[in-house]
């Protein structure tokens, strides 16, 4: 199924959030421009905070960010992706998802990271997405598509297993 959207990065400018080793060398392959993003310097091309894209308004085809909408105000990076796209480009998101769940579970009180361990998962975790995650997307003015890899699309693409991805078009 992945290898069929591979083509979604050919000839295409990408930038990518929080880039993934497996899935940058894919990409750049692609791609016509490839630039990679990271609010830690030194982790990709460029320092750059997802929640405050330092890019003009329409500027990218695509723009990749996998497990990150999670550790971020997700409102703002969801409108800073929307902003920086061009008509017709896509966003693809990939986050912890339970698909048992109606509504993403948040609680900002929680800050602790014990307890973020606890509620979320994970340290840096701010929440635990439910199927809301999708509604959420589409409200922001973006149509969305979702899907999961195979177990052999996880392993050679270095995903975590029964994880959505959400294919995402402005």
């Amino acid at each position: 199924m992945l290898d069929e959207r591979e083509h979604l990065f050919r000839n295409k400018s990408v930038l990518h959030f929080a880039p993934e080793s497996v899935l940058q060398e894919r990409i750049k392959r692609q791609a016509s421009t490839y630039l990679s993003a990271d609010i830690d310097a030194g982790r990709a091309d460029v320092e750059m905070n997802i929640e405050s894209i330092k890019q003009p308004n329409e500027s990218w085809d695509i723009v990749v960010a996998l497990h990150v909408l999670e550790h971020v105000n997700d409102e703002l990076a969801i409108r800073e992706t929307y902003r920086i796209l061009k008509p017709g480009g896509k966003c693809i998101f990939m986050t912890p998802m339970i698909e048992g769940w109606s509504a993403t579970y948040e609680n900002p009180s929680v800050t602790a990271p014990r307890e973020r361990i606890s509620h979320f998962g994970q340290s840096d975790h701010l929440r635990y997405y439910g199927r809301d995650l999708k509604q959420k997307l589409e409200r922001s003015g973006l149509s969305v598509q979702e899907f999961s890899a195979s177990g052999s699309e996880c392993v050679q693409y270095g995903l975590v297993r029964g994880e959505k991805i959400l294919i995402c078009s402005k």
